[in-house]
């Protein structure tokens, strides 16, 4: 198997790159608006399903985190062989409705099996994205590109933090409601059509985005396209596992704090020190917004200098 080459010399222009790297970042405010929201319906969905807190971590941990890490693998094999946009489009589609067929589970496994659907589809974005990403910038520009894609993680936290105290704190006394065929539901799970509901939209504005030329393509003998199976992956990350599992590991570190955080502060904040919702999530959801772009901002751009300054592992050193 012969090295990795690129696949063409003329990267897509500045505004095509820019508008691919904006698309993908509304989807993924859209997933984490998607995945967050949850923390902030803990007290009524306890009082209707008669559920603990323990069933309600498993729902926000185990029911998606491990469904979207395990799916993560074959998406990502997915995203090396077929259209990565139309993978993306479809993701959005199904966890948009998982998340709206969340509105009417009746019991903790039937909440389950809505949020591990929308761990599946949420799992198709990120293998999508950064290859996508990665095509379209020159490595001088990718720090800046993916920084901007990775503030959807603090747009949709923020985003889901104030947006779904406002929505929760509104329906908290309001009387069951009747939609077709649903019948009558409580006001909270409202909620979930509230935010599941854009996704169809935003799977439509993906069709305004350019799939990229594939580069950096790892060709074999006969100067085809190499097809790597599951072993010749692991072969792969074997060749490479200090930087793998190190970067594994801050990565998980990492998300272990994000999720205990966003997933309970609302909860901690009503309960031990009475905030109302509408507060609790303004507050949070304002300070998750502007430190966490600063962030993600200041460590791209930073990244991206010292990078066409010479400094080849100016990615890590920021990190």
């Amino acid at each position: 198997m012969s090295a990795v080459v690129s696949a063409a010399s003329v990267y897509p222009s500045r505004q095509v790159a820019w508008y691919t790297v904006f698309v993908l970042m509304i989807c993924y405010t859209l997933s984490y608006c998607d995945r967050q929201i949850l923390a902030f319906l803990v007290g009524p969905m306890e009082q209707d399903l008669h559920v603990s807190d323990t069933q309600v971590g498993l729902l926000q941990g185990v029911a998606f985190v491990l469904v979207y890490s395990v799916f993560g693998l074959p998406m990502g094999a997915l995203a090396d062989r077929f259209n990565r946009r139309n993978i993306v489009a479809a993701g959005v589609v199904v966890w948009s409705l998982m998340t709206s067929l969340s509105s009417v589970a009746r019991s903790f496994l039937a909440l389950a099996a809505a949020r591990m659907g929308v761990g599946i589809g949420e799992a198709t974005l990120s293998p999508c994205a950064f290859s996508m990403i990665t095509d379209a910038f020159p490595k001088e520009r990718l720090g800046g590109a993916l920084s901007v894609y990775t503030m959807g993680i603090q747009l949709g936290s923020g985003l889901a933090l104030v947006i779904g105290g406002v929505v929760a704190q509104a329906v908290t006394h309001m009387a069951p409601l009747d939609l077709p065929l649903a019948g009558s539901i409580a006001p909270w799970r409202l909620t979930f059509l509230m935010v599941g509901a854009p996704g169809l939209l935003i799977a439509l504005l993906l069709f305004t985005v350019r799939e990229p030329a594939r580069r950096a393509l790892l060709l074999d003998s006969s100067g085809a396209p190499a097809r790597l199976g599951l072993a010749q992956c692991l072969a792969q990350v074997r060749e490479r596992w200090r930087s793998t599992l190190g970067l594994s590991l801050i990565i998980g570190c990492q998300a272990t704090c994000n999720y205990a955080l966003l997933g309970w502060s609302p909860t901690f904040f009503e309960r031990l020190h009475h905030w109302p919702k509408d507060r609790t999530g303004l507050v949070l959801g304002l300070t998750t917004l502007g430190c966490g772009c600063v962030g993600l901002f200041t460590g791209g751009r930073l990244s991206d200098r010292w990078q066409s300054r010479g400094v080849s592992d100016s990615a890590l050193r920021v990190g």
